[in-house]
């Protein structure tokens, strides 16, 4: 029997199996979380694009129709790829500078797109009266008699693999981008029609 277990003590040919069945699952784990880690910073990249693009097509309308803001909107699904539009809510809002405001910056109009419009989340400047940069980008103004567009994106971010509220700083797992352009057509934004 002693004879029996100074040969098993002795034996180390499984060794490394049992290693790497021990150390196997903390690899997959950290491969798994870059992978999700990989494809929040392209998301991150990929939405904040979308609202400068949206702001900056927007900002180059002579008139503003619902229809081509929707067409400019739709155009994100190019930019969003690989991942999926569907998940995205689009808000644009017109701010205004005028004078006879008392030199406050005035939303004109808000256009949600993808099921945007109503939604708390997704719009932080306000939907009519009073614009509030304060969340969108401190410090910035308009001067007066100048206009801006606000373009909103969150996307609902869905992890692969790690829960996303472990990857992303919003505990809801949304990213949220905003691109504030200035209007390049003249000082007042015409009424949406």
């Amino acid at each position: 029997m002693i004879k029996l277990l100074k040969r098993f003590l002795h034996n180390t040919g499984g060794s490394p199996a049992i290693e790497m069945a021990l150390v196997l699952p903390f690899f997959v784990m950290v491969f798994l979380t870059a992978v999700d880690l990989g494809r929040l910073i392209l998301a991150h990249q990929k939405v904040g694009k979308a609202a400068f693009v949206v702001g900056s097509t927007v900002s180059r309308l002579g008139s503003m129709e619902r229809t081509a803001i929707n067409n400019i909107i739709t155009q994100t699904d190019s930019i969003l790829t690989p991942f999926s539009s569907a998940y995205a809510s689009i808000v644009v809002t017109a701010v205004n500078n005028i004078e006879s405001s008392g030199g406050a910056d005035l939303i004109i109009w808000s256009h949600g797109a993808r099921g945007a419009s109503g939604t708390t989340t997704c719009n932080t400047v306000g939907t009519t009266g009073s614009a509030d940069f304060t969340t969108t980008s401190p410090g910035f103004t308009l001067s007066t008699d100048e206009a801006a567009f606000v373009v909103q994106i969150c996307y609902a971010f869905e992890t692969l693999f790690v829960p996303s509220q472990l990857l992303a700083a919003d505990t809801t797992g949304q990213i949220a981008k905003y691109a504030i352009v200035r209007y390049r057509m003249s000082t007042d934004i015409p009424a949406l029609l």
